[in-house]
């Protein structure tokens, strides 16, 4: 049985047996009363296995998080258990105390806790690490950190105690916007004891990883001998990473070849080219890896080291999931076209997302080149250059429709020289993709008026596997009346199962 209710009505019940409850608490219902109730509730309702527990920005203090802990202690039979408490200011004695009511969950198996920006800092992590370690039995981790002036001294003791929990499976630590520098990880490593560990994702945005002399010796350490891995998200956005730490990560996945699904989020650092090319001489001798998603946006890139990235990824065979954003960064058109002809060699690439801020002429020499590799199945392309103009849109589409074997197609393009005429060049040309049965056109420009737009459902009914559409324009100038009869005209189509719009 499951319970979804306020928390007023719960508490109002008559003892009854219930398996799963989520509650979610507002300022006004946050009070000592309810709290102490909440607390005698869980007493009586021992059957509980699954708690979803939400009191996001209700100003809860250190002895309201006593109360709290002291009512979820004593469901013993607890296997599922998550707590949202952010935006609050319960600090670092709060979450000690609601680390408290982890010594009785030995039977927990899931448990996610989300305490970013509670001002919990390093004693914080300290004292809720001393819980986690009687969850022998847990198997997915997830723990949202962020926001809480966090440093090198509270992390170690958060990686020596998880590296006892045996059975993780799955583990998800968020650290964002912390001061963490790569001396904090040094116990990361140590979670190679839990030899069933899966699934690592480490967010670590907006810290001090890479301002020692660009090393980071603990993290690439411990990417390289946690080798139950298989899938890694690593998201090191905004801090300072640069050309030698780069390839000191990738040397990292090159040396644990059990990993076969990665993540890496590289914005906005100071990786520039000499970074990228040592990159792509580790990514060369990677062996394994099937999904990837690489994000490089704001790192001073120019042609050159992108012909080595594109060559490196040309020998990935077993790629079948490709993600790759380069935004924001100095990439001439003509180097896409050496990028599309690598890409072609990927004979197992199934899904292609791009993220770009090239022209139309380098989106159109790209595809022209990854159109000629029949098994791409799904293709996003994303610009927000704002070098697109109607006839280049035409071009786009002529390309596109190469693509014989395409079922999913998403096109995300920002550009004030977008008019009524090129939305609808786009629409003639993607018709003709006859194997298409999934369609996202999101597209940003002030002079799109709608007015000349009536005919696209017309183009739209000639794909006739088509299932999903989603069609969103952004456009202060787009004319209510117009909106209005292609909303009409599109629910008129009678292949679609589901069908977004915004305008």
């Amino acid at each position: 049985m499951k319970l979804l209710q306020p928390i007023e009505q719960f508490l109002a019940l008559s003892p009854i047996k219930c398996t799963e409850i989520s509650l979610k608490l507002n300022q006004l219902s946050t009070n000592k009363t309810n709290l102490k109730g909440l607390a005698r509730k869980f007493k009586e309702c021992q059957d509980i296995k699954v708690l979803n527990l939400s009191l996001p920005s209700t100003q809860i203090n250190e002895e309201d998080t006593f109360l709290l802990a002291s009512g979820i202690s004593t469901l013993q039979n607890l296997i599922s258990l998550e707590i949202s408490i952010q935006f609050n200011k319960i600090g670092s004695q709060g979450v000690f105390l609601l680390s408290t009511a982890f010594t009785n969950f030995q039977n927990l198996n899931k448990l996610n806790i989300f305490l970013h920006q509670n001002e919990i800092g390093d004693s914080g992590v300290i004292g809720l690490s001393t819980g986690l370690r009687y969850c022998t039995n847990l198997k997915k981790l997830t723990l949202g950190l962020s926001q809480n002036s966090i440093g090198n001294k509270g992390v170690p003791h958060l990686f020596q105690s998880l590296s006892q929990c045996f059975s993780l499976q799955n583990v998800g630590l968020y650290l964002n916007s912390n001061n963490i520098e790569d001396e904090g990880l040094c116990n990361l490593q140590n979670l190679s004891s839990c030899q069933q560990l899966k699934q690592l994702i480490l967010f670590l945005d907006n810290n001090q990883i890479g301002l020692q002399k660009d090393d980071a010796t603990n993290l690439v350490q411990a990417i390289a001998k946690i080798q139950s891995l298989q899938q890694l998200n690593l998201s090191i956005a905004q801090n300072k990473v640069g050309p030698k730490m780069t390839q000191q990560l990738s040397a990292a996945v090159r040396m644990n070849q059990n990993i076969n699904s990665l993540e890496l989020n590289l914005n906005d650092n100071l990786i520039g080219d000499e970074g990228i090319e040592a990159m792509a001489c580790e990514m060369a001798k990677w062996e394994n890896i099937q999904n990837l998603e690489l994000l490089l946006n704001f790192n001073w890139l120019r042609n050159k080291s992108v012909s080595c990235l594109s060559k490196s990824l040309g020998k990935q065979e077993k790629l079948e999931n490709l993600l790759i954003s380069l935004q924001d960064n100095y990439i001439e058109d003509e180097s896409l076209q050496e990028t599309g002809i690598e890409f072609n060699k990927l004979q197992n690439l199934k899904c292609l997302n791009l993220m770009l801020n090239n022209s139309q002429k380098g989106l159109c020499d790209l595809i022209d080149q990854i159109s000629q590799n029949g098994n791409i199945q799904k293709l996003i392309l994303s610009s927000s250059s704002g070098m697109f103009e109607d006839r280049g849109l035409n071009d786009i589409g002529k390309e596109i429709k190469k693509c014989k074997n395409l079922q999913y197609l998403t096109i995300q393009l920002t550009s004030d020289e977008i008019t009524d005429q090129g939305v609808k060049n786009l629409l003639k040309q993607i018709s003709e993709c006859e194997r298409l049965n999934d369609l996202s056109i999101q597209i940003i420009s002030d002079l799109i008026e709608g007015k000349q737009l009536r005919q696209l459902s017309n183009y739209i009914t000639n794909l006739k596997n088509l299932r999903c559409l989603d069609f969103s324009v952004v456009s202060n100038n787009f004319d209510d009346q117009s909106c209005y009869q292609l909303i009409n005209d599109f629910k008129k189509i009678n292949s679609l199962i589901l069908l977004q719009y915004s305008f």
